[in-house]
């Protein structure tokens, strides 16, 4: 694996680590701008350095939830548990997409056509205008609570393991 290559995954995933930490604290306060600006720069870069790579499914993924987010920064929408969950299926989705170019090089087979339909939908759904819904809804929490608990989990593997283990 070459170094540019390698320096894209190792950034990619401490990106994604600060994105679940940036949902999560979203969840809180789903009218904060600035968090929503942090996460819109996160998954831009994201979305940029997979263009500039040559993964364009990656980047595709990526775009369609750089679209979203934008919708919400601007104040367009707001976070609403079906987005919530999107988002998170996003990041997931990302996760498997960096793991196969970790493992082969390559974005892997998986169709993720479902998640980009959702994600467009919900981009141009009135049930997320603002007001429509102010709560995420326990579930989305409860969700949102399970990957600060994984994100904890990777970090103490890191810690232990060192930085090129296995993400648990």
């Amino acid at each position: 694996m070459d170094n540019l290559l390698e320096e894209f995954l190792v950034e990619s995933h401490e990106n994604l680590d600060q994105l679940d930490q940036d949902l999560v604290a979203l969840e809180e306060d789903p009218a904060n701008r600035d968090m929503l600006s942090r996460i819109f720069r996160t998954m831009h870069t994201l979305k940029g350095s997979c263009g500039f790579l040559g993964f364009t499914a990656l980047e595709s993924v990526t775009h369609v939830g750089e679209n979203l987010l934008s919708r919400l920064r601007a104040g367009e929408l707001q976070l609403n548990a079906a987005i919530a969950t999107a988002l998170l299926a996003l990041v997931d989705a990302v996760r498997q997409m960096l793991a196969s170019i970790e493992m082969t090089g390559q974005e892997g087979e998986t169709d993720y056509a479902r998640l980009v339909e959702t994600l467009t939908r919900l981009r141009m759904d009135r049930v997320g205008r603002v007001a429509h819904q102010r709560h995420t809804g326990s579930h989305v929490r409860v969700r949102l609570a399970e990957r600060q608990r994984e994100r904890y989990a990777r970090a103490f593997h890191a810690a232990h393991y060192g930085r090129r283990a296995r993400r648990v």
